[in-house]
């Protein structure tokens, strides 16, 4: 009888932990896949065992292909929406408030100028990360979200 409960509650921690490592994408079609490959690369290549190598390599090297940027300006994302970073490289996110987050619906996404994806509900995060690196989170005001603030998976 033990064995038997310890096997349910063991294939239900296994299926719900694999329903999250999918992070909300409905299916994956061979536009993601490419994505999810060049993310795979881009990870693998940027990881680097030491902390001090990885500070000192942010210092003084910072290449960027997309920033969002909220100096000298007052940036709210708030009543809904949030930020969602996947398989993605590069990116700074600085100076933006993030609040009143909460649980939205799927639908289409356009993700690029000629490809669009069908998502699954978002779970209230603030900041979504998944599959991505080099990611620069700096000086963020996150509050008030249904579910964290920032999920990186």
């Amino acid at each position: 009888m033990e064995v038997t409960k310890l096997r349910l509650v063991s294939l239900f921690s296994f299926s719900t932990l694999i329903s999250r490592l999918w992070a909300n994408v409905a299916e994956f079609d061979d536009f993601w896949k490419q994505h999810e490959m060049e993310a795979r690369k881009l990870a693998l290549k940027a990881y680097e065992p030491s902390p001090e190598n990885i500070t000192n390599q942010l210092n003084y090297n910072v290449n960027n292909e997309k920033t969002i940027d909220g100096r000298r300006a007052n940036v709210h994302i708030a009543y809904g929406c949030s930020i969602t970073l996947q398989l993605v490289h590069n990116v700074i996110i600085h100076n933006i408030h993030v609040h009143h987050v909460v649980e939205s619906h799927g639908g289409l996404i356009r993700d690029s100028k000629d490809h669009s994806g069908f998502r699954t509900i978002g779970d209230g995060d603030g900041i979504s990360i998944f599959g991505s690196s080099n990611i620069w989170l700096d000086r963020i005001s996150l509050f008030e979200c249904q579910d964290l603030l920032i999920d990186a998976i």
